[in-house]
């Protein structure tokens, strides 16, 4: 299988996320993201990245995670991201809120480490969701400005709930 992962947000520049309880959210996406990248290449499964660091504009972040997916192909393209606004709980954004396999498991993932259902919803609204060519969702792990979810907060195990999600396999440790 071959996965096109977006860390969300740019290290520097524009686009850079939100944060909360002294953790910003690229620095977040970054942790679970390269965590996920070496579970799912231990599995044999091949993981792009398709992020982007730095940035002159959020356009330019868009278009290079997007342009970076359409042009290489694969199988699903994975957006991590970590929310903000006020509410708690995961959720999990598809194009028109399709329901498929590995946006249920992921889901079901989260909701195991004991964060709040908000259910998978549409993201058609979202540059990465409605400009990519694959199957793709977006996942919003915790909201960052929720100590509730923040006290749970833990990238080993975001990122071994989006590879039961993404593999139905359970994802081994990996040796440092």
């Amino acid at each position: 299988m071959i996965i096109l992962l977006d860390m969300g947000h740019c290290l520097r520049g524009f686009d850079t996320g939100t944060q909360g309880y002294g953790k910003t959210e690229q620095a977040c996406t970054r942790e679970i993201g390269y965590k996920f990248k070496a579970k799912m290449e231990a599995l044999g499964h091949t993981v792009i990245i398709c992020s982007c660091d730095s940035s002159n504009s959020v356009g330019e972040s868009l278009g290079y995670r997007v342009n970076t997916a359409n042009n290489t192909g694969g199988d699903l393209y994975i957006a991590i991201h970590l929310n903000s606004g006020g509410g708690y709980g995961t959720e999990i954004f598809t194009y028109g809120a399709k329901v498929f396999a590995e946006a249920t498991r992921t889901l079901d993932g989260f909701i195991a480490l004991e964060f709040t259902n908000r259910g998978i919803k549409d993201g058609s609204h979202l540059y990465v969701i409605r400009n990519t060519k694959m199957k793709s969702m977006l996942v919003e792990c915790c909201f960052m400005d929720s100590s509730s979810d923040m006290q749970k907060y833990n990238a080993e195990n975001f990122a071994n709930a989006i590879v039961k999600g993404v593999t139905g396999q359970t994802a081994k440790p990996i040796e440092k």
